[in-house]
């Protein structure tokens, strides 16, 4: 009992976090506000109680680990694919998440990211991925938005032109980057 009293009131604040974050960013940006508070569903709002929950626009979101019943929100906010970057042998994995994404009538794509060790086999995944489905809402996922974000800042430089300001501002309101991943980053970076 006391643990989903945190649980639920941990995700409240994570809402009102990812709201003002959202607000703040829009503010300070030249990004078009797409949506009055008014005219945000239910399952939006759902949705966006996610662990470090972030939306880039364009379909595309991230976050990190969803519960079995946060993915049934996803699917009622509209998205279509899932891209699960969870290894299966982390703490936070579901070990039934493809079944459950499935059931719930989604795509789920499952690349297993090893945290420190991420390989540019991973990312070239992640980008056939996302280029075969670009026509989609898709929504990406790791643990708690560090590996997903780190893609998605190398996939909207690459394939959608967002300029480096945009893209690492977005990238930095979730984290910074550590030594292994600012060097994969880089590599990646590089390669073209």
């Amino acid at each position: 009992m006391m643990r989903k009293l945190q649980s639920t009131f941990l995700k409240l604040l994570l809402s009102c976090w990812n709201s003002s974050r959202r607000r703040f960013i829009t503010k300070s940006s030249d990004m078009p506000t797409k949506d009055s508070r008014a005219e945000k569903t239910i399952a939006d709002a759902r949705v966006e109680t996610i662990i470090n929950f972030y939306e880039l626009g364009d379909g595309l979101v991230s976050s990190g680990q969803p519960s079995p019943e946060e993915f049934a929100a996803i699917r009622d906010a509209g998205y279509q694919v899932i891209i699960n970057l969870v290894p299966v042998d982390a703490q936070m994995a579901l070990a039934n998440e493809k079944e459950i994404v499935e059931n719930l009538g989604m795509q789920h794509l499952h690349i297993p990211v090893i945290w420190d060790s991420p390989q540019l086999s991973d990312i070239e995944k992640f980008f056939d991925a996302m280029q075969k489905n670009r026509d989609k809402k898709i929504f990406v996922h790791c643990e708690v938005n560090y590996r997903a974000s780190s893609f998605l800042y190398l996939y909207r430089r690459k394939f959608l032109g967002v300029d480096e300001k945009q893209a690492r501002q977005d990238l930095q309101w979730i984290w910074a980057p550590n030594a292994t991943w600012k060097r994969f980053m880089d590599d990646v970076s590089k390669t073209g």
